[in-house]
């Protein structure tokens, strides 16, 4: 999809069952809806966000296994977990580069969960974040999860905590 606006209500904008290809696009999702505004549900498929701008009540969610998702110069606002990816879903390989990440509710600018049942299936989630910048009540929680960040600016908005019982939001 290239060069289009598609507005929705509370409604997902988009579900991709396959590879799929965003470029200039504006989505928007009315804030006050608790679902994605993009989903990835296709295992082992290529996702890329490219110049796009996507505001949902959660921007981008992945609830497939194995996954490639790249996004780059693109901007992402929700009022839940902006950029989400399910804890019941392993194998994530996620590269963002030079986006801004902004959430304006009660949730993570970046949430990126696992478990032990997802690492054995699948090994840690991959994400690498380069030239981004980051903002949410808790600015990114992470889980099972090789997390890199290079030249990255990550606020949280609350107050960030650490609990052992799989909580963790941190900045």
């Amino acid at each position: 999809i290239q060069n289009g606006t598609v507005a929705v209500g509370q409604a997902r904008a988009i579900t991709a069952h396959n590879n799929l290809i965003l470029d200039s696009v504006t989505l928007t999702q009315e804030l006050t809806g608790g679902n994605a505004c993009v989903a990835f549900s296709a295992a082992g498929k290529a996702y890329l966000i490219t110049n796009s701008t996507i505001k949902g009540a959660y921007a981008v969610c992945n609830f497939a296994n194995n996954a490639t998702i790249t996004i780059s110069g693109s901007e992402l606002i929700g009022n839940g977990n902006v950029l989400y990816h399910n804890g019941s879903n392993c194998g994530l390989n996620l590269t963002v580069i030079d986006t801004t990440i902004t959430g304006t509710g009660d949730g993570c600018g970046v949430y990126l969960s696992g478990s032990t049942e997802t690492l054995r299936a699948g090994g840690l989630q991959k994400a690498t974040f380069k030239n981004c910048t980051i903002t949410g009540t808790n600015g990114v929680e992470t889980k099972y999860t090789d997390l890199t960040m290079e030249n990255c600016t990550v606020t949280a908005t609350g107050t960030p905590s650490f609990k052992q019982n799989n909580n963790g939001p941190t900045t």
